[in-house]
């Protein structure tokens, strides 16, 4: 059994800034990540588990869990497995600072 995959509204934002770059460096680029982003959603939501538990002091990263989307190994997927649902926190490049992103103070 799968679980529904819903990307927060900060997820939908950085997915859409991602979009927007690879857009601009070809329409076909762009279409290729949002469809291995998919195929990443979906085995998510079939194997929520298999990545491994990180551990964030900010209480909107608790109990993330990370995912490399599929063929772009340097994009990452933040997640925390819900009751009835995957939710998507984040979708951000990896080689940003993401334990103080995260951890930083709002």
């Amino acid at each position: 059994m799968s679980l529904l995959v819903v990307p927060s509204d900060t997820a939908t934002e950085d997915i859409t800034e991602l979009y927007s770059y690879f857009l601009e460096r070809g329409e076909n680029l762009a279409g290729k990540f949002m469809d291995c982003l998919s195929e990443t959603y979906r085995m998510i939501a079939h194997m929520p588990e298999l990545s491994e538990l990180h551990h964030f002091q900010s209480p909107m990263m608790k109990d993330a869990r990370i995912r490399r989307v599929k063929n772009f190994p340097n994009h990452l997927i933040f997640y925390r497995i819900e009751a009835d649902r995957i939710e998507i926190l984040r979708v951000i490049h990896g080689a940003r600072d993401y334990m103080n992103l995260f951890d930083a103070p709002a």
